[in-house]
């Protein structure tokens, strides 16, 4: 299985406390602009900033990497 790594990508998730929200808590959001999302076969791996993700490649682990920038 190949690595994708999507960079450039304006991600937005709930925030996890660790427990079922209710109410507002349920409308907080993590957000990473500009971060990246590594998928490995039909896994996501890795979220967040592109060095973070980065970080838990191997070294010269093939990466097929796509920009979204400006994409929806």
């Amino acid at each position: 299985m190949s690595y994708k790594l999507f960079t450039n990508a304006n991600i937005f998730s709930p925030v996890d406390h660790g427990t079922p929200q209710s109410g507002e808590q349920q409308n907080q959001l993590y957000s990473c602009p500009g971060g990246a999302l590594l998928v490995h076969g039909d896994r996501i791996e890795a979220v967040g900033q592109l060095s973070e993700v980065k970080g838990q490649l191997e070294a010269n682990q093939k990466v097929e990497e796509i920009d979204v920038q400006g994409r929806s």
